[in-house]
């Protein structure tokens, strides 16, 4: 029996691992109640969890171990979540809460704490609890008032005292110096006058004091829709239980203002049966179209993107869990380095490659370059808050024949939806990359839809979202979609590829003959270029030519000056001198027999023929005149009384 007994205890311990796993709760009471309320089946509780399109069937695939991995089927029920603080009996700790007993006087109370719950907060909490006068200076120690604790200090900075009780933390208080805490009472039996404000939106609420924060928190259920495990309200400490009376936390007779916040994104939206999600449950891709309609011409507001608070698939996110992306990070870079970083912590090192960068780099880097380099680009859409973002990150994304198909065929790319920051991005980028339209659809998303994988491809030089993979399908189903996917993707890669080739071979016709046209242009040119330069030369020749003339005329002219008059013909010892031009015409100049013959030469120059191009020669003998002494006389030189000379031009 005893064995039997141990057999039992290790098989729940097993079921109940599997079942925190399943559903991301970590709140080992709860996940004990669950299972207890469905006589410890698996199967039937992790249904009672999860959205009603995506459920667990009665089926199981065992492991070594005892150990099991649901299928997914039909039929579901809803989540929950705790307080923040809350009583509760002592038990071990677990990830993100301790349990702390808490001592003063000849009481106790045990308390299940957030670890990172300051101290302050948490006497914020006892004086609520106990309720003792809010103006009652509460003391916490870990060794019964020797050292009091600073209020920034939190549970996880503590040095406990671990007794038999498990922890404990000893609780004093002090009114006025006199060490009596004292309890507030309203000071009639009229009624709380409430204006409570969500999204600047007021209702009047009217309540005894003696009313309790559940029965608050139900009336404005009723009047918001705004399921009360989802409430945040702000105008008394955090992390009081549903039990504590109005007037205990200073509501009383009079009129108050409180404002309440909802723990969420996106707005309430129509329920759907599993009938009508049978085609997508099983993880069959969906058209872009089909995820909301696009009636509408303008975005939602962020006010009217809110929770739908009794959504089954919407659960807090526990207090431990870091988000995947900063809310406030507004750096693509960063917020895509946290993401990867942070999907590592949770769900271990097998996962797809995430992208670093902004969506317009990832399309950038799946569709750019030729057809046949390109991938397909899936973009992977994360919540939080729906309990099925655990089980497909764990138990299909995280697969490694997924892995590895992902990292061969795809380039991945991630981002968070958990926050309207992280939201507003997402759709700013969806919109730069695709559309207006496609940034409706995936605002449309609701997080029990979430969550998704778009397949983002190209063809025919549009970029656009080709499929949609719901997260609710099982690994084979998966893997069966990627492989459509990536089919439909080569097909449009082959129909590119054959468009591409075509094109280029135009272009290359193109380019040989815009090159033939560029070299005749430059053939042109050069004629052109030669042609131009022979007319110049010539222009250049002829001015100089010109104005060699116009030196020669003056140098005429200036000979001519020099040259005495001419004697006349009747005088005596007169040489007269007959000239044979080259072209035919002759010249008779009379000299005086005394002159030298340098007057001849003068006189030659000054009609054009000087001695260094032309030459005088003299009949009989025949001899070159230039050659002789220009001191000479004509007498001497025998040219008197008269000579007959020949000009001829040099030609040596």
């Amino acid at each position: 029996m005893a064995s039997m007994s141990s057999e039992v205890g290790n098989d729940r311990d097993n079921q109940l691992a599997t079942f925190q796993a399943a559903t991301g709760l970590e709140d080992i009471e709860l996940c004990i109640s669950v299972l207890e309320q469905h006589g410890w089946n698996l199967a039937e509780a992790v249904n009672s969890l999860l959205p009603q399109s995506v459920c667990v069937e009665e089926s199981y695939r065992g492991r070594e171990g005892g150990t099991t991995q649901p299928a997914f089927g039909s039929n579901c029920s809803r989540s929950h979540s705790a307080s923040p603080i809350t009583r509760s009996s002592p038990i071990s700790s677990i990830a993100n809460e301790v349990i702390i007993n808490f001592v003063w006087d000849n009481d106790s109370l045990p308390l299940s704490v957030p670890v990172t719950q300051k101290i302050g907060q948490i006497k914020e909490s006892i004086k609520h609890l106990l309720n003792w006068s809010m103006q009652s200076k509460v003391m916490i120690s870990v060794d019964q008032g020797a050292r009091f604790l600073n209020d920034e200090m939190t549970v996880e900075q503590l040095p406990f005292v671990v007794e038999p009780d498990g922890r404990v933390l000893y609780v004093s208080s002090q009114v006025d110096g006199n060490g009596v805490p004292s309890r507030q009472s309203p000071t009639d039996n009229g009624l709380c006058h409430l204006r409570v404000y969500l999204n600047n939106k007021p209702i009047e609420l009217n309540l005894s004091p003696a009313s309790t924060i559940k029965e608050l928190k139900k009336q404005a259920s009723l009047m918001f829709g705004v399921s009360a495990d989802l409430q945040r309200w702000v105008g008394w400490p955090s992390g009081l239980p549903d039990y504590t009376l109005l007037q205990d936390v200073g509501l009383l007779n009079c009129e108050h203002e409180l404002k309440l916040e909802t723990v969420g994104l996106y707005s309430a939206s129509n329920d759907t049966s599993c009938e009508s999600t049978t085609a997508n449950r099983m993880g069959r891709s969906q058209s872009p179209a089909s995820l909301a309609s696009t009636d509408s011409e303008e975005y939602a507001s962020a006010d009217d993107y809110e929770v739908d608070m009794e959504s089954p698939s919407v659960t807090s996110v526990p207090a431990a869990m870091v988000p995947m992306i900063p809310h406030d990070c507004t750096n693509p870079l960063e917020a895509l380095n946290s993401f990867s970083h942070q999907f590592t912590n949770r769900y271990g090192p097998i996962h797809p490659i995430f992208f670093i960068g902004s969506l317009a780099d990832a399309v950038k880097e799946a569709t750019a370059g030729l057809a046949a380099t390109r991938k397909p680009l899936l973009i992977y859409l994360h919540h939080d808050h729906s309990i099925l973002s655990n089980v497909f990150c764990s138990q299909l994304l995280c697969s490694e024949s997924i892995v590895n198909y992902l990292t061969t065929h795809f380039v991945s790319w991630g981002w968070d939806l958990t926050g309207v920051p992280l939201r507003d991005q997402l759709l700013d980028m969806v919109r730069e990359s695709f559309g207006v339209d496609a940034a409706r659809n995936v605002m449309a998303v609701q997080p029990d839809n979430l969550p998704i994988m778009l397949i983002v491809s190209k063809s025919k030089g549009q970029v656009e979202v080709r499929n949609v993979i719901q997260g609710f399908t099982e690994v084979d189903l998966l893997m069966g979609a990627l492989l459509l996917a990536v089919e439909e993707h080569q097909l449009a890669v082959e129909q590119d590829s054959v468009e591409e080739q075509q094109r280029i071979a135009r272009e290359n016709v193109i380019m040989e003959q815009d090159k033939a046209y560029q070299e005749s242009l430059a053939q042109d040119k050069q004629k052109a270029e030669r042609v131009m330069e022979e007319q110049l030369a010539k222009e250049r020749a002829a001015q100089a030519k010109i104005q060699q003339a116009i030196k020669e005329e003056e140098r005429k002219k200036q000979l001519e000056g020099q040259l005495p008059a001419e004697p006349n013909a009747g005088m005596k010892d007169v040489a007269t001198i007959r000239l044979r031009c080259p072209d035919g015409s002759s010249l008779v100049r009379r000299f005086l027999g005394d002159s030298t013959l340098e007057l001849l030469f003068t006189y030659t120059g000054s009609k054009g023929y000087n001695n260094t191009d032309y030459k005088l020669l003299s009949s009989f003998p025949r001899r070159d005149v230039t050659l002789l002494d220009a001191s000479q006389t004509f007498k001497e030189a025998k040219l008197f009384p008269q000579e007959t000379i020949f000009v001829e031009e040099r030609t040596d």
